[in-house]
């Protein structure tokens, strides 16, 4: 049921272990063209603290989460998809969308419960702009 829902949308995000159990697929590489090759034009596979992985028909990225001190994880992904949509609405490129994506996933698991670390629109700004001047430092 949920995989015919799934491939009547444009945009599929799901954890990897939700890919493994809807698909039968065990990779991000695999789970993807499942549901691309049946019209999605986007899928995003959450990999938790290793990151995620963006798949469309043309383009494939893997953007790295960022470290924070973990209090629960609950909410990340609501994060990932919020800043992933806000970010195309905004018009950016998927990387950054992604980018924001993971920043607001990890703002949200820096805080207990499924909204409390959901930032304000100005907290992702500062949060990435803190995030790329410790990369570029090699502290993280």
């Amino acid at each position: 049921m949920l995989n015919e829902l799934a491939i009547q949308t444009d945009l599929v995000f799901l954890g990897l272990a939700e890919g493994v159990t809807l698909t039968g697929f065990d990779a991000p590489e695999r789970i993807a063209p499942f549901y691309l090759d049946r019209a999605v034009r986007l899928v995003a596979v959450k990999l938790g603290a290793r990151g995620a992985r963006l798949f469309t028909s043309t383009q494939r990225e893997m953007l790295p989460a960022f470290p924070v001190l973990l209090a629960d994880t609950v909410g990340a992904g609501d994060g990932f998809a919020a800043g992933m949509i806000s970010g195309m609405l905004d018009g950016l490129a998927l990387p950054s969308c992604m980018e924001r994506g993971n920043a607001l996933g990890a703002l949200a698991v820096t805080a207990q419960g499924d909204q409390e670390g959901l930032p304000t629109r100005e907290a992702p700004t500062r949060f990435l702009a803190t995030a790329r001047i410790l990369r570029r430092s090699g502290e993280s």
